[in-house]
């Protein structure tokens, strides 16, 4: 169909407006000049074409088309079909012919239905994709995260049993840190390194620390 239509737009729907996304053809100076015609088309375009195919053989002579806007845009005939997302529209492509008394014939019109049909289809796959790849993403985040607490939890037991052995294990090390006396601090630093050495190093040096002044005093 290129090659017998002049021009051709394409309508999009961001954040709540219509409005012109890509204008190829004779069409794209007239939006390019600064002539305030892009929104009024966008507008027009979207409610003519939404939902439903739209063939209009003369702007000048609808009244959806300002006398103003044929005349900037200078558009004769145009064949619109609509791009749907999960069935609600979210865009329109037309194509435009500009030269008076040069219609679109019922071929061309089935072809671009079937074109709307093929590329409402592209963007429902482009969606599966993304809502697919987004779901991989959290689930592998969640994954992770649930990891963290599973190895966070296991590491705990793992603490709580070696600071169990070593106190069991060491009860003259533990009196000398109850007692306060001199012994005191050289005592409280063999607890550690007993609790580290059963952690295998894993444990925080500061939690160990903290725990065991819960405990002991």
């Amino acid at each position: 169909m290129s090659d017998r239509c002049e021009s051709s737009v394409l309508v999009l729907r961001e954040d709540g407006h219509w409005s012109v996304h890509t204008a190829i053809g004779r069409l794209r100076a007239a939006l390019e000049s600064g002539r305030p015609v892009g929104n009024e088309l966008a507008d027009i375009l979207a409610a003519a074409g939404r939902g439903t195919q739209l063939n209009v053989a003369d702007a000048s002579q609808d009244s959806r088309f300002s006398p103003n806007l044929t005349k900037s845009t200078d558009i004769h005939a145009l064949l619109s079909i609509p791009l749907t997302l999960e069935k609600e529209t979210v865009g329109v492509l037309t194509f435009i012919r500009h030269t008076a008394d040069v219609t679109f014939d019922d071929g061309q019109n089935g072809f671009a239905g079937r074109l709307g049909v093929l590329i409402s289809l592209a963007l429902q796959n482009a969606n599966n994709y993304e809502l697919a790849r987004r779901t991989l993403a959290d689930s592998r985040a969640l994954g992770r995260v649930s990891a963290r607490i599973s190895q966070s939890l296991e590491l705990d037991q793992i603490l709580e049993s070696a600071l169990d052995e070593v106190l069991t294990a060491n009860t003259g090390a533990v009196e000398d840190v109850k007692s306060g006396g001199k012994k005191c601090k050289k005592a409280r630093g063999f607890l550690l390194g007993q609790v580290m050495q059963k952690t295998k190093g894993q444990a925080n040096p500061k939690v160990v620390s903290q725990i065991l002044a819960e405990k002991l005093g």
